[in-house]
C-alpha cells in the first residue's frame, strides 16, 4: 500500500504491506474512519481494467462512509502502465 499526501512531503511512501486486496481493503477503510471520512470529503476509486471489482469497492464505501461523495474513475494510461492491470486506486480528501 502507498499513501501520498502532507505527512509524505507530497511524495509516494509506503503506507503498509499486506498481503491480499481485503486486508489492503480493510486497512483503507479503518484509515478512512480514523480520519472521520464523511459529508465534507470526496472519494474516487480509480481502476485499470478492473470495474467488477471497482463496484464492489464503490458499494462497501457507499455502506461505511454515506455522506461522501465518492465516485469510480478509470486510471489513467500513465498509471496503468506501471500498476499493470487490476490495479485499485483510492483516494480522499477533505473539500472544505
Amino acid at each position: 500500500m502507498l499513501q501520498i499526501n502532507q505527512s509524505t512531503g507530497g511524495k509516494i511512501d509506503t503506507y503498509d504491506k499486506v498481503i491480499s486486496f481485503k486486508r489492503a481493503l480493510r486497512k483503507t477503510m479503518e484509515q478512512m474512519k480514523e480520519d472521520q471520512v464523511g459529508k465534507a470529503y470526496e472519494v474516487v476509486i480509480s481502476h485499470v481494467n478492473a470495474l467488477d471489482t471497482a463496484q464492489d469497492v464503490y458499494h462497501q464505501f457507499v455502506e461505511a462512509f454515506p455522506n461522501a461523495s465518492i465516485r469510480i474513475e478509470q486510471l489513467c494510461n500513465t498509471v496503468a502502465v506501471h500498476c499493470g492491470l487490476g490495479a485499485i486506486a483510492i483516494q480522499y480528501w477533505k473539500t472544505i
